[in-house]
């Protein structure tokens, strides 16, 4: 799976509290070493794939960003201590 170094990334920046990400195409682009042409790409087949929900997120009519959340199964989370802590 191409896309393994966008969704390994994304998991990275996922904040446990919330469950979701929102870093830049160009962060994960940095981060990963991939073009952010190549993000852009690997992002519409993780969505299509359904293992990322993407949301846009708004403030005073302009577009902020896009916001990432990752489509982990609960059974995976309940191992996850990081992520328990926040959902005690």
């Amino acid at each position: 799976m191409k896309e393994k170094l966008t969704i390994l990334c994304l998991a990275e920046f996922e904040n446990p509290e919330y469950g979701y990400a929102f870093p830049s195409h160009e962060t994960i682009a940095e981060r990963t070493g991939l073009s952010t042409r190549t993000v852009q790409t690997h992002m519409k087949t993780l969505v299509l794939f359904g293992a990322v929900t993407i949301e846009k997120r708004r403030s005073g009519g302009k577009w902020l960003r896009n916001v990432y959340l990752l489509n982990v199964p609960d059974s995976y989370r309940q191992k996850d201590p990081e992520w328990l802590r926040w959902h005690e």
